[in-house]
């Protein structure tokens, strides 16, 4: 198929500057304005990069910034300080079998000349465009598996539809499946406009945060004055290694017993308590999440018998433990992936198909404590009705909230209008609570799907 020159002009070389090596990749430009262009790239061709650059076809470079970046899905976006580029259209439809597609990249080695800030390809680099057709569409529509002769370094290239010359995904090479990279033998793999559509579009949080789609904080457990500096050095390591290889944005522990101050303080959606110890030669480290009023949503464990004894063999230790909490978290997230995007994008873990209501608030987890108010959701139901941290909940719909269990309460609030009578410095309120449902949830939050 031959490309329109505003298709050729929109996609670009990429060059991801490691301390090992340089490495490429393709990108496309999806919005550009008077002063800045985004591409789309494919995670794995930036990661452990330095410094990432977008070369354009004309051969001019620029450094560009990582705005987000998706391991899961195996993309990134870029952004470059130059602007009013051509860009490509995404698909609103999804691919099909057969489809007829065309894939524009960068493909093959390239050298490189180096000076200062600028870095050129030695003797340019080639555009190759080359036709294929899709074989299936997996992960709930947002991976393509499809036939192109492409090679290394279309990572990240676009898969367009020759219909409507709009762009169906981008080229990946793989995709992640309860923790394990997958790869078709003799086929290719790319991920769909719709799996792309959750980064570039994702729901903000008020503050404007933009968080990549592995951003949760750190909140390191409590030291323990009982545990040997071997055990304390574990810890750190695991907590440290685990940082760097899953994108997490590590916080101080004083702050762990406030879930919604960690939030806010790391702009992140969720957090992350990672915990290690060591006896003797056992090496133990475990990983923990709950949302941002203190849910608890995931937890994991893992333990090795070191070779010996020592700060070396622990730490050699640790690192593969770490790795294999994080292999797990991957098929976690990516098993339920509806739950932990909307984790990551409201703060709160629930499905996007979940019919149940919810008032985005937390109560008391015993039956001594479970009509007080732990936390609330700014900005949601119970938030608007006007509960309080603190408040104590009387009655549910005139019944004694004291007399009922922590789930009881929760299915006498799991209604679309619920009136509730309040204690709160020792005087009594009136509330109308209206739960909602995941969409109205989202809407009510001022987010967009």
């Amino acid at each position: 198929m031959a490309i329109t020159a505003a298709t050729a002009y929109a996609v670009s070389l990429v060059v991801a500057v490691t301390p090992q090596a340089i490495h490429t990749g393709t990108g496309f430009a999806v919005k550009s304005d008077s002063h800045a262009t985004e591409f789309v790239t494919a995670a794995h061709v930036v990661e452990g990069a330095s410094r990432v650059v977008v070369i354009l076809q004309d051969g001019s470079n620029f450094t560009a910034t990582i705005l987000a970046r998706d391991r899961i899905r195996d993309a990134a976006v870029l952004s470059i300080n130059v602007g009013n580029r051509s860009t490509l259209r995404l698909s609103q439809q999804p691919p099909a079998a057969d489809d007829a597609i065309t894939v524009v990249g960068y493909p093959g080695a390239h050298e490189f000349a180096v000076s200062g800030e600028d870095l050129r390809v030695i003797g340019g680099a080639q555009q190759i465009v080359v036709d294929g057709k899709v074989a299936a569409v997996q992960q709930r529509g947002e991976s393509i598996v499809f036939k192109a002769d492409v090679g290394h370094g279309d990572s990240g290239a676009p898969i367009i539809d020759r219909a409507t010359n709009a762009v169906v995904g981008v080229t990946t090479g793989s995709f992640i499946a309860a923790g394990i990279m997958l790869e078709y033998n003799g086929m290719d793999l790319g991920l769909s406009s719709a799996g792309l559509d959750a980064l570039l579009h994702p729901a903000l949080p008020a503050n404007g945060a933009h968080p990549p789609q592995y951003v949760v904080a750190i909140a390191p457990a409590a030291s323990d004055s009982a545990q040997s500096s071997i055990a304390s050095f574990v810890h750190t390591t695991v907590v440290q290694n685990f940082a760097e290889q899953a994108d997490f944005i590590a916080v101080d522990a004083p702050w762990a017993k406030d879930p919604s101050s960690i939030c806010r303080a790391a702009n992140a959606h969720a957090i992350a308590s990672v915990s290690a110890s060591a006896d003797g030669a056992l090496v133990a480290a475990g990983v923990s999440l709950t949302d941002c009023i203190g849910n608890p949503v995931y937890e994991e464990s893992q333990s090795l018998l070191a070779d010996l004894p020592t700060v070396e063999s622990e730490h050699a230790q640790a690192v593969l433990l770490t790795k294999q909490l994080e292999a797990d978290f991957d098929g976690w997230a990516d098993g339920q992936r509806g739950a932990w995007l909307s984790l990551l994008r409201y703060g709160f873990a629930i499905a996007p198909d979940d019919t149940n209501y919810y008032a985005l608030i937390r109560l008391g987890a015993t039956a001594l404590d479970a009509n007080q108010v732990i936390a609330v959701v700014a900005g949601g139901p119970a938030s608007t009705a006007g509960l309080r941290r603190g408040d104590v909940i009387e009655t549910v719909d005139g019944a004694s909230a004291q007399a009922m269990s922590p789930s009881d309460i929760r299915a006498a609030l799991d209604r679309s209008s619920v009136k509730l009578a309040v204690e709160r410095s020792k005087k009594s309120l009136s509330i109308t609570l209206r739960p909602r449902r995941y969409p109205e949830l989202v809407r009510m939050l001022g987010y967009t799907q």
